[in-house]
C-alpha cells in the first residue's frame, strides 16, 4: 500500500459516528479523575485535561450527526467541523 502523496492524498471517513465512543471515554477518564487517591497527583491534571478534549471531539462529532440529519446535502457538507 502506498502513502499519501500531493496528487493522492488519503481522506478517512466513516459511516459510524463516533459521538457516543467518545462521550463513554471522556466519562472514563473524569471517572479516574475523580477518584479521591488522584487528590495529590499530576496525573488528576492530566486525566482532566484528556476527558475536557474528549468532551469537545465528542461534541464536533455531534454536531457533525447532526448537520447531516437536519441540513441538504451540499449545505451539510458545508457546514462540516
Amino acid at each position: 500500500m502506498e502513502g499519501p502523496t500531493e496528487k493522492k492524498p488519503w481522506v478517512m471517513e466513516s459511516a459510524v459516528n463516533s459521538f457516543y465512543y467518545l462521550y463513554q471515554d471522556a466519562e472514563w477518564f473524569q471517572a479516574i479523575a475523580s477518584k479521591p487517591e488522584m487528590q495529590p497527583t499530576f496525573d488528576k491534571t492530566r486525566l482532566w485535561r484528556t476527558a475536557i478534549v474528549l468532551y469537545v471531539v465528542a461534541l464536533e462529532a455531534l454536531i457533525n450527526r447532526a448537520s447531516e440529519a437536519f441540513l441538504a446535502s451540499p449545505l451539510g457538507a458545508c457546514q462540516r467541523l
